[in-house]
Parts: C-alpha cells; sequence; structure tokens
C-alpha cells in the first residue's frame, strides 16, 4: 500500500512539472536564473521525460496492485 502512495505521489509530481513546461512552452514565458537563460528545448526535453515518467509510474503501480 505504502508503494502505490509513493508511485501516486510521484505521478502528481511530474504531472505538475509537464504542466509547467506546457504552459511554457504555450505562452512563450522565459526562465531567466541570474545570468542564465534556459532554452525553450530545454523545456520541450523536461516535457517528455516527464510524460515517460508519468507513464512509467502509472505502470509500476499497476504492478503492485
Amino acid at each position: 500500500m505504502k508503494s502505490r502512495i509513493f508511485l501516486s505521489l510521484v505521478q502528481l509530481i511530474f504531472l505538475a512539472v509537464f504542466v509547467m513546461h506546457a504552459a511554457r512552452l504555450i505562452y512563450g514565458w522565459e526562465l531567466i536564473l541570474g545570468p542564465w537563460q534556459a532554452p525553450m528545448w530545454g523545456s520541450w526535453v523536461a516535457l517528455f521525460v516527464s510524460l515517460w515518467l508519468i507513464r512509467m509510474a502509472g505502470k509500476s503501480k499497476k504492478e503492485h496492485r
């Protein structure tokens, strides 16, 4: 039971990451950390990685039933 709660939490965290990067791409938000500006292609990478991790956590959660 604890592993299902953990996997649900992981899915929720990566869903939030997915939504924020999708919003950044849709609205063209800039991400500036000090003197460094994050490139937009980084959000594309993070979008696909977070989607993949959401799906992997979902598959793992099904295995723990």
